[in-house]
């Protein structure tokens, strides 16, 4: 079966990191799923280049690459970077986050959708619990009354849980134009615009990352929001996304 090449961005990642690594072994230990493993240094002023570069000496029988750059630009411009150190022999290519916050078992049901579907995305809609605080409930909650109407019909917008054929990954991407909190938008409209199957898995949080807040703040980031927001209305209006 076709494999996937994994990309985690990370910013700031000493206090998550060790808890990754150990996952990520136990896994490849018992799934033959990964055969790429890029983690792409988004700007990072602590530890985590020399946390990330002793993962990989350690670890050699994992193919596993780390890049990155001095200057931290946003989780969107870290996985199209990425996009450069693919192994294009691996027929699927994904993102999560950095503390593997939905684990990494939904990897399987991830590549047996992908033989049907251009792109399989986490779903974390359950309707028997909440999966996040209660502001951060709220804080989606706010934010989906500003997005286009183009990405209404998707439940999760910003789950960060996404997969994808190869090829489709690198057309999405070449035609991305923000790089932090709202290229997740970007990409659900520009799967729609061309026509591309999207499977919605459900996924659940891990309780114990569960966070009060997220690394959004209503009041430090709302103007940047609604400027990129207002930015992809634009590429809608002047058919960016079709060029």
């Amino acid at each position: 079966m076709d494999k996937i090449s994994l990309i985690i961005p990370v910013y700031n990642g000493v206090e998550v990191l060790q808890n990754t690594f150990i996952k990520i072994v136990d896994f490849v230990n018992n799934f033959d799923i990964l055969d790429q493993i890029i983690f792409v240094d988004d700007g990072s002023t602590d530890k985590t280049q020399e946390l990330l570069q002793n993962f990989k000496i350690q670890n050699e029988a994992l193919s596993i690459i780390v890049c990155g750059y001095e200057i931290n630009r946003g989780k969107g411009y870290a996985i199209k970077y990425a996009s450069k150190y693919l192994n294009e022999k691996n027929n699927y290519v994904g993102f999560t986050d950095v503390e593997l916050p939905y684990g990494l078992s939904k990897l399987k049901e991830a590549q047996t959708n992908l033989s049907k579907y251009d792109m399989v995305v986490g779903n974390r809609e359950n309707k028997n619990e909440r999966q996040y605080s209660l502001y951060r409930y709220i804080m989606n909650k706010l934010f989906r009354l500003f997005i286009p109407k183009e990405a209404w019909s998707f439940k999760d917008t910003q789950c960060g849980f996404k997969f994808f054929r190869i090829e489709v990954f690198q057309d999405i991407f070449s035609r991305v134009t923000t790089s932090r909190w709202v290229f997740d938008i970007e990409l659900f409209i520009i799967a729609n615009i061309y026509k591309y199957s999207i499977y919605e898995l459900p996924v659940s949080i891990d309780k114990k990352l569960l966070k009060k807040k997220g690394g959004v703040s209503l009041y430090k980031h709302s103007f940047y929001i609604l400027a990129d927001l207002f930015k992809i209305k634009q590429n809608l209006k002047f058919g960016v996304y079709e060029k």
